[in-house]
This record gives C-alpha cells, structure tokens and sequence, in this order.
C-alpha cells in the first residue's frame, strides 16, 4: 500500500507542480531579445527580473560607521542561553 500511495503522491506533485523556466535575455532600447527563444512556451505567464549590471563602489564612510558595531566578545552559548532563558520566562 505504501508504494501505491508514494507513486500516488508523485504522480500528483508532477501534476500540480508548475515548472520553472530560465531563459536569458538583453534589454537594448526598451525592447527584449532573448538569447533562446525556441525556450518560450505558446502562451503562459512570465515573471521578469531585472540585473543590474552596475558596479557599486562602497562607500568607505558607511563601512567606517560599522566597524566596531558588531561586538566578537560575546559568548554566543552563554547569549543563546540568556536569550531562551527569558523567553522561558515570558511563556
């Protein structure tokens, strides 16, 4: 019976479960190339996210005002410990 059911429980999740599917593509001037277009179903819903290409530099003055904020010294069993111990306490 176990078998059946496991074979059950996956024939439903293949069927249920959508698939996801990558596709690659550039942007130039507003309009979308895709590199694989033979990818694309004949009708379905797409989700598009954007790259950004853009290199960040940090910047050294945010990085400064966060150095030392993090403190290493702290035991972090003994922190854990103290931290259940008052949720303890409150339930």
């Amino acid at each position: 019976m176990r078998n059946r059911e496991a074979s059950r429980y996956l024939e439903l999740r293949r069927y249920y479960m959508t698939k996801n599917v990558t596709i690659e593509a550039e942007i130039r001037e507003g309009q979308l190339y895709l590199r694989d277009p033979d990818k694309l179903p004949k009708s379905g819903k797409a989700l598009l996210i954007l790259l950004n290409e853009e290199k960040a530099k940090p910047n050294p003055e945010n990085i400064r005002s966060l150095l030392g904020w993090m403190h290493t010294e702290i035991d972090a069993v003994q922190w854990q410990r103290r931290i259940r111990d008052e949720w303890h306490r409150q339930a």
